[in-house]
């Protein structure tokens, strides 16, 4: 029966760390690229302008992820595992 619990436990732990990671690839990556785009779509960049734009925003998606995203991850792992 404990192993059970310890199975399950193991889990829910996984289960936390991969939902935590996830957010803050969303709120770091993710969400600046998908901004990104839709402000480009709606004032119609093409071209070098928009593979311009692009580049810059991903090589700050990126600083931003490594430079907070990462120390972020830990506190929304501790937030999802506390009761």
């Amino acid at each position: 029966m404990s192993e059970q619990n310890f199975f399950e436990g193991m889990r829910n732990l996984m289960h936390a760390g991969a939902s935590a990671i996830f957010e803050v690839l969303a709120m770091y990556v993710l969400g600046p690229l998908l901004i990104f785009s839709v402000i480009a779509w709606f004032i119609k960049l093409r071209g070098k302008v928009f593979m311009l734009g692009l580049v810059l925003v991903i090589l700050l998606s990126l600083y931003a992820f490594f430079a907070y995203g990462l120390w972020s991850i830990l506190e929304v792992y501790n937030q999802k595992v506390s009761p």
